[in-house]
C-alpha cells in the first residue's frame, strides 16, 4: 500500500474510532509522566483536528507553543491563545515565532510504524520543522491505539519520532538522545 492509500485507510479508522475521549485522557497522563517534559523549556503542542487526540496542554505546567503556517509556507510555533482559523481550518496563535532552547514537540500523526516513522497528513510541514530544529527537540508522537500500521516504514524525508506514546505504553527509539542538565546525552534505554 502506498502512503496515499495508507492515509485514506487511517483517516477512515480514526473517523470511526469511538474511544477518542478516554484515550485522550490516558495520553495526557502518559505525556505528563515523561521525564523529558520536566527537562524542556517549551512544549510544542498542536490544536487538534476532530480525529486527533485532545490533550490538556496548559495543565502540563510548561510554556505552551502552538503551530501556525508562516507567510513563507513553513511551520512555526507561537504562544497562545488560539485566536484564528489558519491553514487547513486549524486554530492558530498570533503569528509571531516564539524562542525556546529545548522543546518537547508533541506531534500529531495519522499512523506510525515499527521504525517509529510518522505517517502525517502529507504536507511535510512537521517533517521539515523537525529536520531544521532537531538539535533542540525531543519529538513525541501522540498515538491512539488504532494508529499503529503493521509493516509501515517511513521514507527518507519522514520524521522518526524519539518517543511514541499510546494510551498504554511509552516507546523510545533505541539510542535516542536525552537532555542531562544543559547538554545532550545518549539515552541507554530503549523501549519501556
Amino acid at each position: 500500500m502506498d502512503k496515499h492509500e495508507l492515509r485514506i485507510m487511517q483517516k477512515g479508522r480514526l473517523a470511526s474510532f469511538t474511544g477518542k475521549e478516554a484515550e485522550s485522557a490516558a495520553l495526557s497522563a502518559m505525556l505528563a509522566s515523561l521525564p523529558e517534559l520536566a527537562s524542556c523549556d517549551a512544549l510544542l503542542a498542536y490544536s487538534p483536528l476532530p480525529s486527533e487526540p485532545s490533550i490538556a496542554w496548559e495543565s502540563l505546567g510548561k510554556d505552551v507553543l502552538y503551530p501556525y503556517i508562516a507567510g513563507s509556507g513553513s511551520l512555526e510555533f507561537g504562544r497562545g491563545p488560539l485566536i484564528r482559523k489558519g491553514a487547513f481550518g486549524i486554530m492558530e496563535p498570533e503569528r509571531e515565532a516564539a524562542c525556546y532552547r529545548r522543546g518537547l514537540a508533541a506531534v500529531p500523526l495519522l499512523g506510525w510504524g515499527r521504525d517509529m516513522a510518522r505517517l502525517g497528513r502529507g504536507g511535510g510541514y512537521y517533517d521539515r520543522y523537525i529536520e531544521a530544529n532537531r538539535e533542540r527537540l525531543v519529538t513525541v508522537g501522540i498515538a491512539f491505539s488504532v494508529s499503529y500500521i503493521e509493516g509501515f516504514t517511513g521514507e527518507a524525508h519522514d520524521a522518526i519520532m524519539d518517543i511514541i506514546i499510546t494510551p498504554s505504553s511509552v516507546l523510545r527509539r533505541p539510542g535516542m538522545r536525552a537532555w542531562q542538565g544543559s547538554a545532550w546525552q545518549q539515552d541507554s534505554h530503549g523501549q519501556r
